[in-house]
């Protein structure tokens, strides 16, 4: 399982993990891997710093972003194989993309590379379920699909998947999750100005299990 909890000032920290990002705190995999945690622990205190306030705190941030990209885009160029763990591994980093693209870089849903990274984890997880994969880990990956998926079918197929985790894992927060997930689908479908990080704070201590 892994656990996140997210933080009103703009990240997701878990208390007592060493990193302010996510923490396996159980489970058959490893995953995801420490490397990836670092990548979303970054991501996350990166978001939630204060904004730069002068030149020189603007090129840093711009360093620090420009780092934790290269070093994402490393990894997803990394082969993965297509056995539990891969998938495991290689969605998590899908995900942690798509936060730091929307969290760091604030790229709209329409953006080429945002289309891209989700439509990937789309078919990653589609294969993770062909392939009869229990997908206890999966939870964190497919929240964050959800704050990012537009097309109907795509969101039908995340809330299917979050009423199956939580009847599989009788984990009652996980319909937290799913309402948050809906109350933004709709407030984006009305035409509300409305970011996935106003609706999370909104759920102040939400937690992905």
């Amino acid at each position: 399982m892994v656990v996140c909890h997210w933080r009103n000032n703009g990240g997701w920290t878990m208390p007592c993990s060493g990193l302010s990002g996510v923490q396996v705190v159980g489970g058959c995999l490893d995953v995801p891997t420490t490397e990836t945690l670092r990548l979303i622990a970054r991501t996350s205190r990166l978001a939630s710093a204060a904004p730069p306030a002068d030149l020189d705190a603007i090129k840093r941030h711009a360093e620090l972003a420009s780092a934790i990209h290269a070093d994402i885009l490393d990894c997803l160029s990394a082969r993965a194989g297509e056995d539990e763990e891969g998938i495991a591994a290689r969605s998590f980093l899908l995900a942690a993309h798509l936060y730091f693209l929307t969290s760091i870089h604030r790229s709209s849903l329409d953006h080429s590379s945002v289309v891209w990274t989700t439509q990937q984890l789309v078919n990653l997880l589609a294969l993770a379920k062909a392939n009869h994969y229990r997908q206890g880990w999966a939870t964190w990956p497919y929240f964050i699909l959800g704050l990012h998926v537009t097309k109907p079918q795509h969101r039908q197929r995340v809330s299917k998947r979050f009423r199956w985790l939580e009847a599989t894992l009788s984990v009652g927060n996980l319909s937290t999750l799913k309402t948050c997930l809906e109350k933004l689908w709709r407030a984006r479908d009305r035409g509300d100005d409305i970011s996935w990080q106003e609706c999370a704070d909104k759920h102040a201590k939400l937690t992905a299990v």
